[in-house]
C-alpha cells in the first residue's frame, strides 16, 4: 500500500478514499519517542479537493509498545485517534513579508509540495499525538519502593512505611 497519493487522483466532486496500514517502524519520531516498535497500524482517510486546498478527514488504531512510568516495565499500549487536516500547497519564501502576522486560521493549515501528499509524517503525528502524558501499565501499578528500589508488582518488600521511618523532618509530622 502507498503512503503517498496523488493530488491528481483527488477529485473537486467527489471524496477519495483510502486505507491501508504502516508499519510503527518506519516512525523515526515515535522510535524516538517510544523506542522500537513493531506491528502496523491501520488507517482509513477519506480526501477532497476545492482547487489546490485538500480537506483531509481520517482515522488511524493500533498498538504501539510504551515503558510505565511507575514500574518501567514495557506494555502493550492501544490506540485509536480520529483527525481533520486543511492541506494547502507550500507558498513560496518570497512572497512572504518579513513581518506578516499569521491569523489562528493560517496555523491550522498543513503544507504539501509537488504532485503528491506524502501520508507518513502526517499519520505519524497523529500516533505522536495520542501517546498518553502519564504513561502507566495498568491503574493498579504500583511502581518501585522508593526506599529499596524493589518492583512493587513483581515481590513485596519489607522496608518500614515511610511515616514509621526516622528521618531529620520526622517531628514536624508529630
Amino acid at each position: 500500500m502507498s503512503l503517498y497519493i496523488r493530488i491528481q487522483d483527488i477529485s473537486d466532486h467527489k471524496s477519495f478514499h483510502h486505507s491501508g496500514e504502516v508499519p510503527l517502524a518506519n516512525m523515526e519520531d515515535l522510535v524516538t519517542l517510544a523506542g522500537k516498535q513493531t506491528g502496523c497500524a491501520d488507517f482509513d482517510l477519506q480526501l477532497s479537493r476545492s482547487e489546490e486546498i485538500i480537506f483531509l478527514k481520517g482515522a488511524i488504531e493500533g498498538k504501539i509498545n510504551l515503558d510505565c512510568d511507575r514500574c518501567l516495565e514495557r506494555f502493550e499500549h492501544c490506540f485509536e485517534e480520529s483527525f481533520s487536516l486543511t492541506l494547502s500547497p507550500v507558498v513560496p519564501q518570497q512572497s512572504l513579508a518579513k513581518d506578516q502576522v499569521l491569523s489562528s486560521e493560517d496555523l491550522e493549515v498543513g503544507f504539501y509540495q509537488g504532485e503528491s501528499i506524502g501520508l507518513l509524517q502526517i499519520l505519524e503525528e497523529q500516533v505522536v499525538l495520542g501517546i498518553p502524558m502519564k504513561r502507566i501499565c495498568s491503574e493498579t501499578c504500583k511502581g518501585f519502593c522508593s526506599q529499596c528500589g524493589i518492583n512493587l508488582n513483581l515481590k513485596a518488600c519489607i522496608c518500614l512505611p515511610p511515616d514509621q521511618l526516622d528521618h531529620p523532618f520526622s517531628d514536624l509530622r508529630r
